[in-house]
């Protein structure tokens, strides 16, 4: 019989720590039908949230809730709540796992083009500060070696 389920995994740290990228990978692994997730931070609560929508039959999702609901079996850098899973039935339509992981991957491309951006400004910046570094000490330099020259000369 065909299930659709709506899952709420809660904490302070659930985004940016794998979470919807082991999600997939396990879906893929048991070969999920349908599934969809997103983030969702509660700034007033200072909680975040993955919500993952998944659809297929009710023996596979329910043993996949089962695997998702054991402790260990979560990303290495998160954190849920203690009562931070919960279950709820879903009505609405859940895109197949192949057209999620095609969104994801794309969503996640996009993050590192962006990430690598900012990350060749801060290179470009840092290599600025070398660069003042550098000539700042050139400057200590000389100012050292006219001071030992007239040290010289007074001692001579």
């Amino acid at each position: 019989m065909e299930t659709n389920k709506k899952i709420k995994v809660i904490g302070s740290r659930v985004i940016n720590v794998g979470y919807r990228l082991h999600i997939l990978e396990e879906a893929e692994r048991r070969k999920i039908a349908r599934l969809d997730m997103k983030n969702v931070k509660d700034t007033e609560k200072k909680k975040e949230m993955v919500e993952i929508l998944l659809g297929d039959d009710k023996e596979k999702i329910d043993e996949f809730i089962r695997w998702i609901r054991f402790p260990s079996n979560k990303p290495e850098k998160a954190e849920i709540d203690k009562d931070g899973i919960l279950e709820e039935a879903y009505s609405g339509n859940i895109m197949s796992r192949e057209e999620y992981y095609k969104i994801f991957t794309n969503s996640q491309l996009s993050k590192m083009a962006s990430s690598g951006g900012e990350l060749l400004e801060i290179q470009t910046k840092m290599f600025e500060t070398q660069t003042k570094i550098l000539e700042t000490q050139n400057k200590i330099l000389e100012v050292q070696s006219n001071m030992f020259e007239k040290q010289k000369e007074i001692s001579d």
